[in-house]
């Protein structure tokens, strides 16, 4: 399961987010509709801190066009995760800027590089970019961007959102708190 979980978030391998969702939905007993795996999905999203409404999926991909997603529930899924048991193995299979998976060729610099463990996301006029990040002071941030309905081209879209992490990092690094104080 670890190893399908770090295909699925190093390279965004769809099609297993398919498979996984039916292997963990199979774990806790019988489906046979796509009402059973909805259920599912429901329960585990409630379990994360999400509520009705901050999470509609159709699928197990996120590709549907009928998929919606907040920032705040990626937010409460990864501060779920955060304190489970299998967080390391979790935290191990995201991409880290600047040196694997799909963000390899983002965020290659200081304070950023190597620093952002993060799960890539896009369809049509959609980027996001949710994940975990410690910045130089070693503050230890969760973050969610979503960009819905760009008229930009995806990779200056891309670029914008590098930028806002820059920003958050420059921000909320505890060095700059104690500056301000």
């Amino acid at each position: 399961m670890k190893d399908s979980v770090k295909l699925v978030n190093k390279i965004s391998q769809n099609l297993h987010t398919e498979v996984l969702l039916r292997v963990a939905a199979r774990q806790q007993g019988r489906w046979a509709t796509p009402e059973d795996l909805h259920k599912f999905s429901r329960g585990v999203l409630r379990e994360g801190g999400n509520t009705v409404g901050d999470v509609v999926q159709t699928d197990g991909s996120g590709l549907s066009r009928h998929d919606l997603v907040t920032p705040l529930a990626f937010v409460a899924l990864l501060s779920y995760a955060q304190k489970q048991a299998w967080f390391p193995s979790f935290l191990a299979s995201l991409p880290v800027a600047g040196a694997d998976g799909t963000l390899n060729e983002r965020m290659k610099e200081p304070p950023l590089a190597g620093k952002i463990h993060a799960k890539t996301g896009s369809v049509t006029h959609v980027r996001a970019l949710s994940g975990y990040v410690e910045t130089p002071g070693g503050r230890k941030l969760i973050f969610s961007f979503l960009s819905n309905n760009q008229g930009g081209k995806n990779h200056e879209v891309q670029a914008a959102i590098d930028g806002v992490c820059l920003a958050m990092v420059e921000e909320f690094d505890e060095k700059s708190e104690v500056m301000k104080q």
